[in-house]
C-alpha cells in the first residue's frame, strides 16, 4: 500500500528535477562531437587510404593478403576488381582487390600526397 502512494505523490507533485536544462543538452553535444573524432573520423580517413591503395595496384606488385598470403601481382583485372597473385612458381591465385591488406615493395603514397605521415617526428626537407 505504501508504494501506491509513494508513486501516486511523485507523480502528483513531479516536477523537472533541478539542473536539467541547457547543460544537459550540451553534454550530449560534448559527447557526440566527442565520439565523432574518437570513432567515425579515423575510421573514415582508413577507409579512405585503403581504396586508394586499392585502386592504385598494379602489376609486378608485391603484396600481403587479409589471410597472409604474400605474393606478386601477375594481372589485374580493372572492370572485375580482381587480381591474380602469384605464389609460388606456376601458382597463380586469383583474389578479390578487397582482400589485399599492404603492398609492400613500393610506397604507394607518394603518388597520393594526401595520405603521406606528417608526424612529429617526420624527417624535413631541406630546402
Amino acid at each position: 500500500m505504501e508504494t501506491v502512494n509513494t508513486v501516486a505523490v511523485a507523480a502528483d507533485g513531479a516536477a523537472a528535477p533541478p539542473g536539467f536544462g541547457g547543460g544537459s543538452i550540451l553534454l550530449i553535444v560534448l559527447f557526440i562531437a566527442v565520439f565523432y573524432f574518437i570513432a567515425i573520423r579515423p575510421q573514415n580517413k582508413q577507409m579512405n587510404e585503403k581504396r586508394a591503395m586499392i585502386s592504385n595496384i598494379r602489376a609486378e606488385d608485391a603484396v600481403v593478403t587479409i589471410g597472409g598470403i604474400h605474393g606478386v601481382v601477375v594481372k589485374a583485372d580493372e572492370d572485375e576488381d580482381t587480381l591474380f597473385l602469384r605464389v609460388a612458381p606456376g601458382v597463380e591465385i586469383e583474389f578479390l582487390k578487397a582482400a589485399v591488406q599492404n603492398i609492400t615493395n613500393r610506397d604507394w603514397r607518394e603518388e597520393f600526397p594526401q595520405f603521406q605521415k606528417k608526424g612529429l617526428f617526420a624527417p624535413r626537407e631541406n630546402k
